[in-house]
């Protein structure tokens, strides 16, 4: 079978080399026609003459190309070399036909007519090779062109186009259409059995797009390219630029790995690889570092090591034997490698030998350096000069569970070596340390630690130079986890993929020992070098990037969690292929120094369980009954593998037509990525609710039906009715759930009855119709009450009660929706005569049953949505602010973003709305434990289980919480908290992620302790209560005789409605920074030490804030707004300048004026995601110019080199831009979305144009900008300085842009 292929292809060889003689005969023919036959010229030839001149050039031509083996070359493989061959050929023809003329005894032709006949058979003989070539290179079954060209090859030369062979090859575009791309699709072209065939060409050099290499386009890579590699039915690309730029090379691997394109590498051999194997293969990890590898040795640090004997501990290991490595090329005298494992070091010896041969003086020393007698024999018979000293046991986990080995190794061998140093006179000490020494947490940081106070402290008394090195995050390094990937992955999944060392930095192996070497060389005595780590490197990339090089590429990252671990699930991986991938990797570790061996440290299933439950239910996971029933809120990834593609960015020299088309194509992408997510959200829906069926579960279900799944835009949260055998199984075995805990019951409390009457005589006007309009989320209203039923929009109102349609309060002891709308209807005192305006319209959403609690059936997100739905986005006369005084009696979780909050944050971005949330109280339960362990007011009030409660960490909600508004101590009883004191029940910050919480308070009451008692003894006489509304008639139209976070929000809430009502048009967003900007602290910030203001921050945020400030200036006092709602996306900014006039900057030293800054800010939440940053879409902070700068050069600061300012504007803010700077150590005003900062300043200070930044950081996507409203103020305190009129006026002359302008009304009251 075989020798018939072989005839086969030699018959077809045969038949191509004889049609191309008949081709070339033909073209003879038609060559002599028109040059010897028809062409007259100067010479009149007879037919007999033509004839035997026609039959002489002939033979000539042809023996000469006979002779040069034009017709033995196999042509479709043919290159430059064969047209060469074929032009000397021909050459020496027409030299010879012009002598043989001469010499015989014919009419002969001339000179000229003689080359012409020659060049144009020769023109016609390489125009039918290079046809035949083009045609068989170009030649297919699939495309109209390739089509014709098969004909025509097949009429040519009887080769027919192998249909399947081209089919099957692998289509690629090349990135780099320079000299190694052109000999890589060459290459491709001329070997008919590679498995790849080019399709075009992708360069960064404009001047290239439009031309042909081989035949094949190039293209300039932009957003148009994508679509042609479509039509061209691309499926993989290949980087064939060597010396690419970093940051170009990154650019493009991102843009099309995110378009779906797997992209491969082109190994070109270069002068220093010379005969090595061209192929293609994946990026490797470290180059997707995407930076370039540090250089650190320099001549002064080879001429060091020069010519002395180095002695290397655990040369046999990962950094020892790439130092062996580093050392080699220095030309030293002699190297001993010591290494207890025989293995490494003789594998290193091998190495070095085949590199260097007798060039290195080498020496291998097997022991350990615990054995001071073994290892003083090496030093007896070497003396070295440098010592390094690698050998240590550096696995952290290992090392926690054998620390006795890790101290008698790592300090005790460290011990042996600087006494044998000292002992036998070596020149210098060098020890490899570690980052982990540095305040260290584990056995191994600790023991590394030891080490170095033991180095340094031998610089002291030694006669040897000591030094030592710590370095990070080394790539490649003993210790991988690699084998585990497999062994994890190869289970199907889920696995957890985590590793808590590894944050941002990393660094390869010989850039580590290079550092290290050149350190030792620089160093005097004593030093201890820390070594910088490079660029930064996001860890989710790189494990993103390490999962795609594993060949496992139906992995889904479902979750990130805190301290770079990462959740992955996968679903469907051919084992085998994985396998053999895997194993290839593990065996180039071991070929390549730098290798990502440790990238990874993998969890079992229970470290899994740890993230995804809440902490209550992980505590009983154990103990979970198959057979009981359980309420159980979940939350399910449904992203996959898509993410959203990036905004083009403009070009300097674009059209507006050309850049519309690409953001076209970006928003169609963007379409296709959410339809995407839509079929999995589906598939996922489906896929819990046939699995909670089967386990006779439920989903539970609303009043109207629908199943009671909310969605966010990359997971969807639900409420499970399941038995303990379906949650076991549901957990274990449903890969995509990121968030599982066991449904809260939400319980108010009830206050006690009140039997107590007044009289009042007092008249309720009704509000303006013009008056906002105010949701309040509760257990109902007692509609018909003599003080609010003027207020209500009866029509509107509506209940989410299971079989309950009552809009009603109906909980017992004065109700609590009602008292939430009195505090918001009547936030100071009730009128019991006279007339008085109601400040706005309720409308009324009832959750909450007759014993304020939330039932199951009632699940809180969807409740948010719905009650947005109704109120704001269907309604005509929509709702902007809503009062939520509902929530959980656990502190909130730290982990992530809970459903119900994350359900606030969403509805607060996509409409424009803004929600009042109490902070929580702490239960006297809480307070009495905490009492009697010794952590009495206010100090348990820092304890966790006193931190807000959820949904009071919602990022968007104004979180209110409670102070006391009198103050109250006889002998027997005291209030705890003074006036403007935080409520002993007021639940504290900070919430989720170090986010300020709560961002203000209110009055809403305190307790009083029993002196003495132990547990305390906890009342609420009247004396320290709010007056508030409550159910009637029984029992009195209003009393004091309840407290609560629940009553304090609303207060807050009638702010935000005076806000609404002096700004309707305004974004709800503003209403937030007016309300924050209106807070003020009960002592001044100069009166107050660090601790303080940090226990202030704690417990009452931005303080208490006023309505009057809120809403007016004053003569003394002006706040400047953005009026219409600002967007900002990612890299970009906004300033905003405050001209200051001269007469306000020259009033001298002695004028202090106060500076207040809030942004406050609104951006898309993905509940997947777990820090601030990764959370939002966009992240925003701001900045302020410094003393004195002008606006020109704050301006090109910020938006052209984009410096972040490290002095914070020189202003002593309260918050600073960092968590050490401020006042407030430990805290920043970047965290939250409500960022408010202030300070006093002298007015000298302030120069002729104060200028404010906003600035976008990049959060989970581009495709959302954040949204966000602006206010600052400047107050003269204690002094009567003007400040509104100067600054209006001065405004009102050189405001540019219109992007700050005065909004509130002046107060002259």
């Amino acid at each position: 079978m075989e020798w018939e292929i072989w005839m086969s292809k030699n018959r077809k060889e045969n038949n191509t080399r004889w049609s191309l003689v008949v081709y070339d005969v033909i073209v003879y023919a038609i060559s002599s026609l028109l040059l010897i036959w028809l062409y007259g010229g100067n010479e009149s030839l007879t037919n007999t003459e033509s004839l035997k001149l026609t039959v002489l050039a002939f033979a000539i031509i042809f023996v000469c190309r006979l002779i040069g083996h034009i017709y033995g070359q196999i042509w479709r493989y043919g290159g430059i070399q064969g047209y060469i061959r074929m032009i000397v050929s021909d050459g020496i023809a027409f030299i010879l036909l012009y002598v043989v003329q001469m010499a015989m005894p014919i009419q002969r032709m001339s000179f000229a007519r003689t080359l012409s006949l020659v060049c144009v058979n020769l023109l016609g003989s390489i125009t039918i090779r290079m046809i035949y070539r083009y045609c068989y290179l170009y030649s297919d079954n699939v495309t109209k062109k390739g089509k014709f060209l098969a004909k025509l090859l097949y009429r040519f030369s009887s080769i027919e186009t192998d249909t399947n062979k081209e089919v099957q090859k692998i289509k690629i575009a090349i990135i780099g259409a320079g000299r190694v791309g052109a000999s890589f699709a060459e290459d491709l072209l001329n070997d008919e059995n590679a498995v790849y065939t080019p399709r075009c060409f992708i360069d960064t050099n404009k001047e290239k797009a439009g031309r042909e290499v081989h035949g094949i386009p190039v293209w300039y890579a932009d957003e148009t390219t994508l679509d042609k590699l479509k039509a061209y039915e691309v499926q993989e690309i290949v980087f064939a630029i060597p010396t690419m730029d970093v940051s170009k090379k990154k650019c493009l691997y991102e843009h099309y790995k995110n378009a779906g394109y797997k992209v491969k590498v082109y190994d070109y051999p270069t002068l220093y690889t010379a005969g090595s194997k061209r192929n293609l293969r994946e990026f490797d990890i470290e180059e997707l570092l995407f930076r370039k590898p540090l250089a650190v040795t320099n001549e002064a640090t080879n001429a060091y090591y020069k010519n002395k004997v180095i002695l290397i501990t655990g040369g046999g290991g990962s950094i020892g034997s790439e130092l062996c490595r580093q050392l080699a090329k220095m030309e030293p005298q002699l190297i001993v490698i010591l290494d207890i494992y025989e293995n490494g070091a003789y594998d290193v010896q091998q190495e070095l030998k085949i590199a260097y041969g007798n060039d290195l003086n080498l020496q291998i020393e097997i022991c350990s350096i615990t054995h001071k007698k073994a290892l003083e024999k090496v030093f007896k018979k070497y003396h070295p000069q440098i010592v390094i000293n690698a050998a240590a046991h550096k696995h952290v986990p290992l090392m926690e569970h054998n620390c006795v080995e890790a101290i008698y190794n790592n300090v005790f061998g460290t011990k042996n070596l600087i006494e044998l140093c000292e002992k036998y006179e070596a020149q210098r000490f060098m020890m490899v340390s570690t980052d982990k020494a540095v305040n260290p947490t584990n056995v191994m940081g600790a023991t590394k630690r030891m080490c170095e106070m033991m180095v340094q402290s031998a610089s002291t008394y030694g006669k040897v130079k000591y030094s030592a090195t710590r370095f990070g995050n080394v790539l490649g390094s003993a210790g991988s986890v690699i084998p585990l990937f497999k062994r994890q992955i190869a289970k199907g999944g889920p696995v957890t993929l985590t590793d808590k060392r590894i944050i941002r930095y990393f660094m390869t192996i010989p850039e580590a020992s290079q550092l290290v070497l050149q350190s030792g060389a620089m160093a005097n005595n004593g030093e201890l070098f820390v070594l910088d780590m490079g660029q930064p490197v996001k860890i989710l990339d790189l494990a993103q990037n390490m999962i795609k090089l594993s060949g496992a590429h139906d992995i889904e990252i479902v979750c990130e969690v805190e301290e770079g671990f990462i959740i992955v699930a996968t679903e469907d991986i051919d084992l085998s292929v994985l396998n053999a991938k895997a194993d290839a990797f593990i065996e180039n570790l071991t070929a390549r120094c730098n290798s990502p061996a440790k990238v990874y440290a993998l969890c079992e299933d229970s470290d899994r369980l740890k993230q995804i439950l809440s902490k209550e239910l992980y505590a009983k996971w154990a103990a979970i009954l198959p057979d009981k029933e359980y309420l159980i809120d979940v939350g399910v990834n449904c992203s996959g593998n898509n993410e959203l593609p990036k905004r083009p960015k403009r070009e300097g020299s674009e059209t507006d037509e050309h850049y519309f088309a690409r953001e076209q194509r970006w928003m169609e992408k963007c379409n296709q990525a959410y339809m995407d997510w839509d079929e999995i959200k589906m598939e996922r829906e489906e896929t819990i609710e046939k699995f909670v069926s089967e386990y006779n579960g439920e989903i539970m279900q609303l009043v109207d039906g629908e199943s009671e799944i909310t969605d966010l835009p990359d997971s969807f949260s639900a409420r499970l009715k399941i038995s303990g055998k379906c949650l076991l199984d549901l957990v274990l075995n449903f890969a995509y759930i990121f968030d599982v805990s066991e449904a809260e019951p939400i319980n108010m409390g009830v206050a006690p009855e009140n039997n107590n009457s007044y009289t009042e005589n007092v008249q309720i006007a009704a509000p303006i119709q013009s008056d906002p309009i105010v949701c309040i989320i509760d257990s109902g209203i007692q509609e018909m009450h003599k003080y609010l039923e003027s207020a209500i929009l009866h029509d509107d109102s509506m209940s989410l009660l299971p079989n309950n349609s009552s809009v009603s309060d109906e909980v017992t002891g004065g109700g609590h929706g009602t008292r939430v709308t009195g505090a918001v209807l009547y936030p100071s005192t009730i009128p019991t005569n006279g007339v008085y305006q109601l400040p706005c319209w309720i409308r009324n959403m009832r959750i909450l049953d007759e014993n304020n609690c939330l039932p199951e059936d009632v699940y809180p997100p969807k409740a948010i949505a719905i009650a947005v739905q109704k109120y704001n986005i269907n309604n005509p006369i929509p709702t902007k602010i809503f009062n939520h005084s509902i929530g959980s009696h656990r502190s909130c979780e730290l982990k992530h973003m809970t459903s119900w909050a994350a359900e606030i944050d969403s509805q607060s971005y996509n409409n424009n709305i803004l929600f009042i949330q109490a902070a929580g109280n702490i239960s006297t339960d809480v307070i009495s434990a905490y009492w009697q362990a010794g952590y009495t007011y206010p100090e348990y009030l820092d304890r966790e289980l006193c931190r807000i409660s959820d949904p009071a960490q919602s990022l968007q909600a104004i979180t209110v919480g409670s102070v006391s508004a009198t103050e109250l101590e006889t002998e027997d009883f005291v209030a705890l908290g003074k006036q403007m004191e935080v409520s002993s029940f007021s639940r504290s910050g900070p919430g989720i992620w170090d986010v300020l919480k709560p961002e203000v308070v209110e009055y809403g009451g305190t307790q009083v302790y029993n002196k003495g008692s132990i547990p305390p003894q906890l009342t609420t006489p009247p004396e320290v209560c709010p007056e508030l509304i409550r159910k009637s008639p029984k029992g009195p139209a209003f009393a004091r005789d309840d407290v609560g976070t629940s009553f304090s929000a609303p207060k807050v809430t009638y702010i935000a409605s005076q806000v609404e009502k002096v700004l309707p048009e305004a974004p709800a967003l503003l209403y937030r920074a007016l309300i924050a900007q209106s807070a003020r602290w009960p002592k001044n910030i100069n009166e107050l030490s660090k601790s303080e203001c940090v226990s202030t921050l704690r417990h009452i945020g931005y303080g208490v804030p006023d309505v009057e400030r809120a809403t007016h200036n004053d003569e003394y006092r002006i706040t400047l707004v953005t009026t219409t709602l600002m967007e900002l996306g990612d890299d970009e900014a906004h300033i905003f300048q405050v001209p200051i006039p001269e007469e306000l900057s020259n009033v001298g030293e002695d004028y202090d004026i106060l500076v207040e800054v809030t942004l406050s800010y609104a951006a898309s939440p993905r509940r997947t995601r777990r820090n601030v940053k990764g959370y939002l879409s966009t992240w925003l902070d701001w900045c302020c110019s410094r003393i004195g700068e002008s606006a020109e050069t704050f301006g090109r600061r910020i938006l052209e080199t984009g410096s972040i300012i490290d002095d914070d504007g020189d202003f002593n803010w309260v918050l600073g831009e960092t968590t050490n700077r401020g006042a407030a150590d430990g805290y920043s005003r970047k965290n939250g979305t409500l960022q408010k900062d202030w300070c006093i300043i002298k007015s000298n200070q302030l120069s002729d144009a104060f200028c404010i930044a906003v600035r976008g950081h990049k959060g989970w996507g581009d495709l959302f900008k954040a949204k966000y409203s602006l206010a600052v103020s400047f107050e003269a305190i204690h002094q009567d300085i003007p400040i509104y009129e100067p600054i209006r006026t001065e405004i009102e002359s050189v405001v540019e842009n219109g992007e700050i302008e005065i909004e509130m009304a002046k107060n002259n009251q």
